[in-house]
């Protein structure tokens, strides 16, 4: 969908969050696509929350390493970030919320905190979605250490979404591990 001219790419992470961006899609002016998860997700964020479109939320803010997740991802990443706090690792998570426009300001800013380690989360394919956008506009940026996390170039399969995401090895245990190991580097 990122693909596409001038439409607005929406991956809330939450039941809060896909509310609150109901309403911003209602107010915007242009197409918007909103991608949802066919099943309940933790709540991770609050209905006070601001959204604006193109602009990332800081959930945890940390520095041995800053792990960007979208959608499903976020609350995978939320607990990761929490069980890494336990060990002594400090890292940022910011949630995408709006992938396209993309906020690369925060991106940047949080790669530049986290000494250049990027650690990106989705639960699509590796091609064309998050890492990707993510990627190209840290192009050029010196010192980076990146990683991703994604559906590794596979077709998709049809069950129960936690043992497909088990299956494409999208867990909190492998952000943990892919975190750890780029806090390293």
């Amino acid at each position: 969908m990122r693909a596409l001219p001038n439409l607005t790419v929406l991956s809330p992470c939450d039941f809060n969050q896909a509310k609150l961006m109901a309403k911003v899609m209602y107010d915007h002016q242009g197409p918007c696509y909103m991608r949802t998860s066919r099943e309940p997700m933790p709540i991770v964020t609050s209905l006070d929350d601001k959204i604006e479109l193109g602009k990332a939320q800081i959930l945890r803010d940390g520095s041995a390493v800053c792990i960007v997740a979208t959608g499903v991802m976020t609350a995978l990443a939320v607990s990761a970030v929490d069980e890494l706090k336990a060990e002594g690792v400090d890292a940022m998570l910011i949630n995408i919320h709006t992938i396209k426009p993309l906020d690369m300001e925060a991106i940047k800013a949080g790669a530049a905190k986290c000494g250049g380690r990027i650690l990106v989360c989705e639960e699509a394919n590796m091609y064309g979605g998050l890492g990707e956008a993510v990627a190209y506009g840290l192009v050029g940026t010196n010192g980076i250490k990146f990683d991703h996390i994604a559906v590794m170039d596979r077709f998709g399969q049809s069950g129960l979404s936690a043992e497909l995401l088990e299956e494409y090895g999208i867990t909190s245990a492998n952000i943990k591990a892919h975190a750890l190991e780029l806090s390293k580097k």
